[in-house]
C-alpha cells in the first residue's frame, strides 16, 4: 500500500510568494492622472521621462502588468530617441521585473540583459546590483540554479562595494536558494546564516522573516526536524506582520514535521491553521495541498470518514484549477482508502482513473502508485493472477523510474563535476591576482623609503601587475559565461536524452507487456467459450491500450528522426499532416543533403513539430506551407498557416507555453525567430539556423 503525500517544504514557494506580494506602504501616493497631464503638458524632456517612469513603476506596484509594460515601452522608446540610456536601462529592467511576476521567464531574460546592455557609465552601482537580482531570479526560473548564481553573486559584489545591508541580504537570501537547489546545502546554509547575522545586527524583521523560513525548510530537507521546528516557529509571527501569505506555508510544514513523527494531534492543528490562512488568503492551490495532507493524517489515525471528506475536497480543487499530477494522487488515495473499506469495485474505478492522469501527463510514479494500489487491493482478496499481474505492472514501471533516475543523477554529477573544474580555475585566477596584489604592495612600500629610480621601477611593476589582474578578471568573466553555457547545453541535451529514454522504454517494456497480456488473454478465450465476451472486451482495451503507448512513443521520439534524421522525420510529419481532412499541405524539403549533430537535428524537429502542433489545436486553418532551404552555413526555415492568427504581445503576456518553448529552442541553437502574424490574418515563422 503507498499513500500519495504533498510534501511542500520546496524554498520556491518562498521566492515566489515575495514575488506576487504587493507591497505599497511606505511609498509616495501613486496619482496616475497628474503623471499623465505631466506626459501631455509642455515641460521638459527630463520632467517627462521621470513621470514615464513613475507611471511604470506605479501600476507594476498596483499588479497592472498590462498598463506598466505600455509605460515601461515609451520610457525605452524616449531613450532611444533622446540618447538618454538611463532611461533605457530603467525601462527595460521594470519590463523585465513585469514578466518575471507574469512568470514568464525567457521574456524577463531578454528585457533584464537588455537593461545591462543599455546601463551607461553614470548608473549606480545599486541600480545595477538590483537589475541582477531580477535576472537571477529570472534565469533560476527558466534555466536552472546554475544559471541563476552568477547573477546573484554579481549583485552581491556590487551591494557589497556601497555598503547596502538590504540588497546584500537580498543576493543572500538568493544565493542560499540557488545552493539549496543545487543540493550543496553546506553552500546554503552559509550563506542563509550569514543573511540572519546581518539582518538581526540590523533590525531588519522583513529580511529576517525569509531567512527564519528558508532556514527552516532547508533544516527539514536535512531530516534535522529540531532546528526545522526552531526556525519555523521563529518566523511566524514575522511573516504574520510582513508576508501573511508565507505563514500557511510554515505552519504546513511544522505539521508534516509532526506528522513525519506520528504526532497526529500536534500535526492536524498546525495544518488546520494552515488551512484557515489560505482560505482567508483564497490561495486555492495550496489550499488544496493542506486538505490532501490532512486526509493522510486521518487515514493514519485511522478515522476513514474525515480522511475521504478531505480527499474528495482536494481532489475537486485541484480539477478546478487543472493540476492534473496532485489531481492523480488524491484518486491514488482515495483508491486507497475504499481499499481499506473492502469497497473494493469504487477503488478499482477510481485507481483506473488515476491511471487514466497518469497516461495524459506522461507521469510514472502516477502509474506506478496506481498498480501498486491495484496490487495491494486484489492481494487482500486472494485474487492472486490479478494481484500478479498489477505487480509485474508496478515493478516494470519503477525499474523504468530506477534507469530514469540512474541517468539523471549521472549528468547531475557530470555537470557538477564540470562546474567544479570551472570554479577550481576562477579560484587559481583570484588566488594569482591576491598573490600578485600583495606583491605590488611589498613593491609600493618599501619604494618610499629608497631613490626616485627605484620608485619609477616600482610604478612600472604596479602598471603591469595591473594589467595582469584585468586579463584575469576577463579570463574569470570568459569562465563563468562558459559555465552557464555548458549548464544551459547539458539541460535541453538531458531533457531530449529523457524522452528518447522514456520513448523506449513505454515502447521495448510496457508496450511489448502490454501485447504479451493480450496474446494471453486470447489463449484463455479459446480455452473458455462462456467467458469470450469478456475476454474480447479487455483485449480490445489492451490493444487500445499498446496503440496508445505506440502513439506517445512515436511522439516522444520519432523513430525516422534518429535513424534517418531530420529532412525524413519532418517528411514523414508533414505526410501524416495531410492526411487531415480539410487540411492542404505544403512542404519543400531539401533532399540528399547532409546529415547535421543529432542535438540540432533534435531541436530543429521540435520547432517544426511544435508549430505543426499549434496549428491543429488552435489555427483552425486550411493550408500549411513548410519550406526548408540550405543556404553556405545557415538553413532558413519558412512556416506559415492561413488561420485565425493571434496578437504576439499578448501571447507574451499570457505565458504561451509553445511560443516560448520554440523561442527558446532557437536560442539554444544559436539562431533567429522572426514571427508575423495578427488575430484574422494567419501566422507567419522565418527562422534562420547556423549550420
Amino acid at each position: 500500500m503507498q499513500k500519495s503525500i504533498v510534501y511542500v517544504i520546496c524554498t520556491l514557494a518562498v521566492m515566489q510568494a515575495v514575488l506576487s506580494t504587493r507591497v505599497i506602504t511606505a511609498q509616495p501616493a501613486f496619482n496616475p492622472d497628474s503623471l499623465k497631464r505631466v506626459l501631455a503638458s509642455d515641460v521638459s524632456g527630463e520632467d517627462k521621462d521621470l513621470a514615464l517612469l513613475k507611471l511604470a513603476e506605479g501600476y507594476f506596484t498596483w499588479g497592472d502588468m498590462a498598463q506598466s509594460v505600455l509605460y515601461c515601452d515609451q520610457l525605452v522608446a524616449r531613450g532611444m530617441k533622446t540618447g538618454n540610456k538611463i532611461s533605457m536601462m530603467k525601462g527595460y529592467w521594470i519590463k523585465g521585473k513585469t514578466f518575471l511576476r507574469n512568470q514568464v521567464y525567457d521574456s524577463a531574460v531578454m528585457f533584464c540583459d537588455s537593461a545591462l546592455a543599455f546601463s551607461p557609465e553614470e548608473a549606480t552601482s545599486s541600480d545595477l546590483a538590483a537589475i541582477n537580482i531580477t535576472l537571477g531570479m529570472a534565469l533560476f526560473y527558466n534555466e536552472g540554479p546554475e544559471a541563476g548564481i552568477v547573477s546573484y553573486r554579481e549583485s552581491y559584489r556590487l551591494y557589497a562595494a556601497v555598503g547596502d545591508t538590504t540588497g546584500l541580504v537580498k543576493s543572500l537570501n538568493g544565493l542560499g536558494v540557488m545552493f539549496k537547489e543545487m543540493a550543496l546545502y553546506d553552500s546554503a546554509l552559509i550563506h542563509y546564516i550569514e543573511l540572519i547575522k546581518i539582518a538581526e545586527e540590523k533590525g531588519m524583521e522583513k529580511s529576517l522573516a525569509m531567512g527564519y523560513l528558508n532556514m527552516g525548510i532547508l533544516y527539514m530537507q536535512l531530516e534535522d526536524y529540531e532546528r526545522a521546528f526552531h526556525y519555523l516557529n521563529l518566523s511566524i509571527p514575522m511573516n504574520e506582520k510582513h508576508y501573511p501569505n508565507l505563514v500557511g506555508l510554515a505552519r504546513m510544514n511544522i505539521g508534516l514535521i509532526h506528522y513525519a513523527k506520528k504526532d497526529y494531534d500536534a500535526a492536524l492543528v498546525e495544518l488546520r491553521i494552515a488551512h484557515n490562512s489560505y482560505q482567508s488568503l483564497e490561495d486555492r492551490k495550496k489550499l488544496a495541498d493542506v486538505l490532501n495532507n490532512l486526509g493522510n493524517v486521518y487515514i493514519d489515525i485511522p478515522n476513514l470518514d474525515s480522511a475521504e471528506y478531505y480527499y474528495v475536497r482536494a481532489r475537486d480543487l485541484f480539477s478546478e484549477l487543472g493540476c492534473w499530477y496532485p489531481y492523480g494522487q488524491t484518486l491514488n488515495n482515495l483508491g486507497l482508502l475504499n481499499i481499506y473499506r473492502k469497497n473494493y469495485s469504487l477503488a478499482y474505478q477510481l485507481l483506473d482513473s488515476s491511471l487514466a492522469v497518469a497516461i495524459r501527463t506522461g507521469n510514472p510514479e502516477l502509474a506506478s502508485t496506481a498498480y501498486k494500489n491495484l496490487y495491494f487491493g486484489h492481494k487482500t482478496q486472494d485474487d492472486h493472477q490479478q494481484a500478479l499481474k498489477y505487480y509485474l505492472l508496478h515493478d516494470s514501471i519503477q525499474d523504468m523510474i530506477y534507469q530514469l533516475e540512474k541517468d539523471r543523477l549521472m549528468a547531475d554529477l557530470e555537470m557538477k563535476y564540470q562546474n567544479e573544474k570551472k570554479q577550481a580555475q576562477i579560484l587559481a585566477l583570484e588566488r594569482d591576482n591576491l598573490i600578485k596584489t600583495k606583491q605590488n604592495n611589498i613593491y609600493l612600500f618599501t619604494a618610499i623609503g629608497i631613490i626616485a629610480l627605484i620608485t619609477f621601477g616600482l610604478l612600472y611593476f604596479r602598471q603591469r601587475a595591473r594589467k595582469d589582474r584585468i586579463i584575469a578578471q576577463q579570463r574569470i568573466r570568459q569562465l563563468e559565461e562558459e559555465k552557464k553555457l555548458l549548464a544551459a547545453k547539458s539541460l535541453v541535451e538531458g531533457q531530449e536524452e529523457e524522452r528518447k529514454r522514456i520513448a523506449r522504454e513505454l515502447h521495448d517494456g510496457l508496450g511489448v507487456l502490454l501485447s504479451t497480456t493480450r496474446m494471453q488473454f486470447s489463449s484463455i478465450g479459446d480455452a473458455s467459450p462462456g467467458a469470450r465476451p469478456l475476454i474480447e472486451k479487455a483485449s480490445r482495451l489492451l490493444e487500445q491500450a499498446s496503440s496508445d503507448v505506440r502513439k506517445i512513443s512515436h511522439n516522444m521520439m520519432p523513430g525516422l528522426l534518429t535513424k534517418l534524421g531530420l529532412y525524413e522525420a519532418v517528411a514523414d510529419l508533414f505526410e501524416k499532416l495531410s492526411e487531415t481532412e480539410g487540411l492542404k499541405v505544403t512542404a519543400e524539403i531539401p533532399e540528399d543533403a547532409e546529415r547535421m549533430p543529432e542535438n540540432r537535428e533534435i531541436m530543429l524537429y521540435r520547432i517544426i513539430q511544435e508549430l505543426a502542433n499549434n496549428t491543429l489545436k488552435h489555427a483552425q486553418a486550411s493550408n500549411i506551407e513548410l519550406r526548408m532551404e540550405l543556404h553556405p552555413g545557415k538553413m532558413d526555415v519558412f512556416y506559415s498557416d492561413d488561420g485565425i492568427g493571434f496578437n504576439i504581445e499578448e501571447k507574451l503576456m499570457s505565458k504561451s507555453i509553445g511560443l516560448n518553448s520554440i523561442q527558446s529552442r532557437v536560442n539554444f541553437l544559436n539562431g533567429k525567430m522572426d514571427v508575423r502574424s495578427e488575430p484574422g490574418k494567419g501566422a507567419a515563422f522565418r527562422f534562420e539556423i547556423p549550420v
